[in-house]
């Protein structure tokens, strides 16, 4: 599973442009979706285990606030079949 979102850069670039903004969805959805360990997660990012808290805890907040957001997202979770571990 974390595999197959490490690999889903392209599709995710489709709908996100702003580099910083695209890291930090594919580390939340790594870390929603995934299973795996925060640990892990960081590695394959070359950030550590409070870099992948925090990039998730931001966009959390950000589609809290961010509806056009919001919906990019949940249409990436839901062309991508993807569901919380």
């Amino acid at each position: 599973m974390l595999t197959a979102l490490w690999t889903t850069t392209s599709y995710v670039e489709l709908h996100i442009s702003n580099a910083v903004l695209l890291k930090r969805v594919r580390i939340y959805l790594c870390h929603k979706f995934s299973g795996q360990k925060l640990k892990d997660i960081g590695l394959h990012f070359g950030i550590r285990v409070s870099g992948v808290s925090q990039a998730s805890r931001r966009v959390a907040l950000q589609i809290k606030d961010d509806k056009k957001l919001k919906k990019k997202i949940d249409k990436i979770i839901s062309d991508l079949n993807l569901s919380t571990v």
